[in-house]
């Protein structure tokens, strides 16, 4: 990253970009420091310049961070600034969906969590973006779980191990099959 920086008017238009901000405090935070990438992107989230991650991806990161530090309130928020800056941008905001309904399932809030983590799977439907559709099960799952639906709950999690056996042969299902438990 240092070599794209310093690389004259490239460095300039990457240095504070939303990408390279999503990118920098996804290490982090894959690193284990949370604190730091939460402060990172706190700070500021960058703009969509280059690349594909725009401000609204950005800030899904800094609300699954947050939610990360057991700070639902905060992370339900922030998920819920995501969905509405993210527009028709598809990415950003099926993940935002994804970490708002997960928010909103550890702040007592199962039923706003599952209308809004139906409302991604809806958007999912004709995707392929089968890694995506695991992790939705996976908190469609919870919310169902918290609402004692456990039969339904059970139904979700069928559906994901499904998707998640459908993955080509190499695929690594272990961060998938985590996310199923967590």
């Amino acid at each position: 990253m240092q070599e794209i920086l310093g690389a004259g008017e490239l460095g300039r238009i990457w240095d504070g970009s939303a990408g390279l901000r999503w990118l920098q405090a996804s290490i982090l935070r894959a690193r284990g420091r949370l604190d730091e990438a939460r402060r990172m992107l706190e700070e500021r989230l960058g703009r969509q310049n280059v690349g594909l991650v725009s401000t609204a991806r950005s800030r899904a990161l800094l609300a699954e961070i947050q939610l990360d530090l057991g700070d639902a309130a905060a992370a339900a928020e922030t998920a819920a600034a995501a969905v509405e800056e993210s527009g028709e941008e598809l990415i950003a905001r099926v993940v935002a969906l994804r970490i708002l309904a997960a928010a909103l399932v550890s702040a007592g809030k199962a039923a706003d969590a599952e209308a809004t983590i139906r409302d991604e799977l809806s958007l999912l439907d004709e995707a392929d973006w089968d890694v995506e559709k695991i992790r939705a099960l996976g908190v469609l799952a919870k919310t169902l779980d918290a609402q004692r639906r456990h039969d339904e709950a059970a139904e979700a999690l069928d559906r994901a191990r499904a998707l998640l056996a459908e993955q080509p042969a190499g695929t690594d299902p272990s961060a998938l099959e985590s996310s199923l438990l967590g």
